[in-house]
């Protein structure tokens, strides 16, 4: 368990980063899945397409500083700053891939108002 807490406390690396791409990617197809005509969502807050691209917009706004400190060389935030970061972008994943898994396992049934999906 202790080796787990000094994990997160170590400074934000290159598969941090790529983590954020891995969301970032997730966050459009997602943007995709829901923009389909044949979905119909009405444009009525929350309105999820929208939401997808404002998390996608401040997403890269919060991560371009740390981009720029690992393309310098410099490590970069550490601490408690690089462990809510890797927290938060691993809940972030975490959450888009399972919206993306509703579209996949409800296939033509997420079309039905009445589905569950």
């Amino acid at each position: 368990m202790a080796a787990a807490g000094l994990e997160t406390s170590l400074p934000l690396s290159s598969s941090d980063l790529s983590l954020v791409d891995k969301a970032l990617r997730q966050l459009k197809k997602l943007h995709n899945l829901c923009t389909d005509p044949q979905l119909g969502l009405r444009n009525s807050p929350p309105y999820l397409p929208e939401l997808m691209s404002e998390t996608s917009v401040l997403l890269i706004q919060v991560w371009e500083p740390y981009r720029g400190c690992m393309a310098a060389g410099s490590l970069g935030p550490g601490g408690d700053e690089a462990r809510y970061l890797r927290i938060h972008i691993r809940n972030l994943l975490d959450k888009a891939n399972r919206a993306v898994l509703l579209f996949r396992h409800g296939r033509e049934r997420i079309f039905e108002e009445t589905s569950s999906y």
